[in-house]
């Protein structure tokens, strides 16, 4: 039996590798404001940074709880979430108006009737799935290893009933 991806105690905090993030934004190409509510070590923000892109974050380690705010200028919420707390993190995004999610996550984390019907009963709809490859064969920061897919979740806030599905981003580049 392989070790759990996520703890039944929510201590699940694994660290985005700057590659792996540097590819995300660079293909979600994200206008306007883009909020990080689970910074961690910086992966995301450091890329924001690079690329001169407007940008607010969290980090409830630094004293900023995600769930504490209640307004955000973000035009998209971009973040590797802790997988044991992905609803939680929706619900919060879609309080706060968030039009555009991308989630870096078990892909399996979106498959259930809640997830799913919380989204479509406040206008947002999954729009994209792109599958990464684990960082775990590549031994990245640590990442732990899982049978799960790992893959970019996006989500906008839209009713059209579009999904698009592709089967090859890669840690180490990125072919579309």
């Amino acid at each position: 039996m392989g070790r759990k991806l996520t703890s039944y105690n929510g201590n699940d905090c694994i660290y985005t590798p700057i590659e792996m993030a540097r590819k995300i934004v660079n293909f979600i190409n994200p206008k306007g404001c883009i909020l990080e509510p689970c910074r961690g070590d910086g992966a995301f923000t450091s890329v924001f940074d690079s690329m001169e892109l407007k940008y607010e974050w969290c980090e409830i380690q630094e004293g900023i709880d995600f769930f504490d705010k209640k307004s955000t200028n973000a035009n998209w919420m971009i973040t590797n979430p802790p997988f044991s707390k992905v609803t939680k993190f929706l619900k919060k995004t879609i309080e706060l108006g968030i039009p555009n999610i991308a989630l870096l996550v078990t892909i399996n984390s979106i498959w259930m009737n809640g997830k799913l019907n919380l989204l479509k009963d406040n206008g947002y709809q999954l729009k994209e799935i792109h599958f990464i490859e684990s960082p775990y064969f590549r031994r990245m920061n640590g990442w732990k290893q899982s049978g799960f897919s790992l893959g970019v979740l996006v989500i906008k806030k839209d009713t059209s009933n579009t999904t698009a599905v592709s089967t090859n981003l890669k840690t180490g580049e990125i072919i579309w």
